[in-house]
Order: structure tokens, then sequence, then C-alpha cells
């Protein structure tokens, strides 16, 4: 009784190649609409750089700077401020005595918003 056993090959052929070429291709394009799409229904990149979170201060006023996702329409408390072509963006705020609550809001061309909030007592 003779065993016979049977091997399976890979061979490469131009065919093969091509094949593996398209596949690639359109896995490639695949991944670039895909990431276009995840981008369009994102929130914009927000981050306040100053002030810190959770200060206490004397001053009647604060510098607030950041900076949001090119072309996002940045709001300090429902105020538009102005942002640079980098994204970058600074303003001054009037401190009442108390707690202060300083909102910081991006929102992109397609509506989509992000949120920062600071709080700043003013002694």
């Amino acid at each position: 009784m003779a065993l016979s056993m049977r091997t399976n090959r890979f061979t490469i052929t131009p065919r093969t190649i091509r094949v593996f070429a398209l596949a690639l291709l359109w896995i490639g394009i695949g991944a670039y609409f895909g990431w276009h799409v995840y981008n369009l229904f994102r929130a914009p990149t927000l981050v306040v750089e100053n002030p810190p979170r959770d200060i206490i201060t004397q001053e009647t006023s604060l510098s607030i700077s950041g900076y949001a996702q090119k072309e996002s329409e940045v709001t300090v408390n429902g105020n538009h401020v102005d942002t640079r072509k980098d994204g970058s963006f600074h303003d001054d705020i009037a401190l009442e005595n108390g707690m202060n609550i300083l909102e910081v809001r991006a929102v992109n061309k397609f509506g989509n918003e992000s949120v920062v909030a600071r709080r700043v007592v003013k002694q």
C-alpha cells in the first residue's frame, strides 16, 4: 500500500502578480476614501493651551490661546475669535468676581464641533 503525498505549491506567474497588484491598488483606494469620509464626520481638533485647567487669579482679564483645525470657526463664550492660517487663536477675556466658565468651541465647515471648558475663579 503506497501512500502518495500531494504537495500544494504556490506558483508565481504574471497573472498572480497582476491580481496581487490590483488587489493592493483597490485596498489603497478604499483606505484613501475611507480616511476622507472619516474626517468628514469627526469633530475638529481643538486644544486650549492657556489658561490651564481650574485656576484662581486676581487679574481682571485673562488671555486665552490655543489652536483648532484649519478652517474651523472658533468662539469663546459665544463670541467669534479670529484664527490665523495655521489654526491658532488668541483672545483676552474680561473676568467677573467669582467663578467664570470659559467655553471654547470649534465648528468645522460640516457642522461638527468640539468644546473645551475652563473654570477660572477671580478673587
